[in-house]
């Protein structure tokens, strides 16, 4: 018989990994850990590639029991958005799964900062706050005039940039906190604003604003060891905060796993992973390099959605999908790669995030994607949004047209490519 592994919320990298483990011999089957996923996310999601496709259940302990029977032997969490439910029904089930004592940590950012702390390393100072008043109170204490400050949600600890807003001064941390909790300022209605996961905000976390290059660290844990697969330097194009709230992503490169810059936050990644009590699965760590050293704005649980696992299987022989579907079914074998991993990428690459600039429905992919396949040093695109989607501006990932990976021996030329895309998408050609 085959191994049976339930992945929840296979969606965004999650659909890699279900490739990953059929292709394996597992048979998958596949829980949702909410009603009804974001439209970015579902529209990826292919029923058709689980043995069985158990949906929705709002009552979690009956269906821990339908998975027990099943004989499943292993949950994993294809999405941030399902590691809640992952660990919970590994915790119910009796299967692998990561410490339920600190589930709070992992997926309240508050609750995160507060452990890392007591674990004796570096977490963003912040506060909890209910109304606005408040946090410009906290933002005048702390003296984050000259850094300023970023609001965003309580929970969702890996929904990344999920609402969050980058604030100057104290009126921008007012209007932020008030469109978070959906007051609408002093006197407003209590209209709670929806998460990217579901759910809703009833308090919003003001955190210092950190100064520094952000980097982006993959990482795969077998019974509380932790593998270093890849990590990325990460570039965000900074727009008129006052306007957007944030900048966004542009683009990133990978990180020379040997600089010692980059030892040094693989180092605290691992000890604030083990802080944090992470001992099954994938990570997608968000840390920020200061000046004070590294700082972990989110453990990221799960795989990142901006991942094409063929890629780095090409270049390096391995990917963080890969070592994760082999840790789940052989995870000793896995283990023995510890030792050699990260391994360094052995040609100039950067990962080109799409930037729509005008609202309006997509267009089917081969319209634009061809374009991009076309340009020499292209090597794969990911057409992130269906066609006929409904996409405004990018904000964020969840607006995004998709990704591209660009390399070439010579810098320059990805670089040309890379200003080649930025000026034809001034055109709007993702939408119309």
């Amino acid at each position: 018989m085959n191994p049976r592994v339930a992945v929840v919320d296979g969606v965004g990298g999650g659909r890699w990994l279900t490739r990953e483990l059929t292709d394996r011999g597992a048979d998958c089957v596949h829980v949702k850990s909410r009603p009804a996923l974001e439209p970015y996310l579902d529209s990826g999601f292919r029923p058709d590639e689980y043995a069985l496709d158990l949906g929705y259940d709002h009552d979690v302990g009956r269906l821990a029991t339908r998975l027990g029977n099943l004989g499943v032997a292993w949950v994993v969490a294809g999405h941030a958005g399902g590691a809640a439910t992952a660990e919970t029904l590994a915790r119910l089930t009796g299967l692998p799964g990561d410490d339920p004592d600190l589930a709070e940590a992992r997926h309240d950012r508050q609750a995160m900062a507060r452990r890392l702390y007591e674990a004796g390393l570096d977490a963003p100072r912040g506060c909890l706050v209910t109304a606005a008043d408040q946090a410009v109170a906290w933002f005048a204490d702390a003296e984050l005039g000259a850094v300023g400050a970023v609001v965003r949600p309580a929970d969702g600890a890996g929904a990344g940039t999920d609402r969050a807003r980058f604030c100057a001064d104290a009126a921008q941390v007012h209007a932020a906190v008030s469109a978070l909790l959906g007051t609408g300022g002093p006197g407003g209605s209590a209209n709670v604003s929806a998460t990217v996961f579901g759910g809703a905000h009833h308090s919003v976390l003001v955190q210092e604003r950190l100064a520094g290059a952000e980097f982006v660290v993959d990482t795969v844990s077998i019974d509380g060891v932790h593998l270093v697969a890849d990590t990325w330097r990460r570039v965000k194009e900074v727009r008129d905060l006052a306007a957007t709230g944030t900048p966004i992503s542009d683009f990133e490169e990978p990180a020379d796993p040997a600089a010692p810059e980059v030892a040094a936050i693989h180092s605290y990644v691992l000890r604030a992973l083990d802080a944090l009590g992470v001992r099954h699965g994938a990570a997608h760590s968000r840390v920020v390099l200061t000046a004070r050293g590294p700082v972990l704005v989110d453990p990221g649980a799960g795989l990142g959605d901006d991942t094409l696992p063929w890629v780095a299987e090409k270049f390096l022989g391995y990917s963080t999908v890969g070592l994760l579907a082999a840790g789940i079914l052989q995870p000793r074998d896995t283990l023995q790669r510890a030792a050699r991993l990260p391994e360094r990428w052995p040609e100039p690459i950067r990962r080109v995030a799409l930037i729509n600039r005008r609202p309006g429905p997509v267009r089917p992919s081969p319209q634009w994607a061809g374009a991009l396949e076309a340009l020499p040093t292209a090597v794969a695109v990911s057409a992130a949004a269906g066609a006929g989607m409904e996409l405004p501006v990018t904000r964020g990932p969840g607006t995004s047209p998709g990704f591209v990976y660009l390399s070439a021996p010579d810098p320059q030329l990805i670089e040309r490519d890379y200003l080649t895309i930025r000026e034809w998408e001034q055109q709007g050609p993702y939408t119309g």
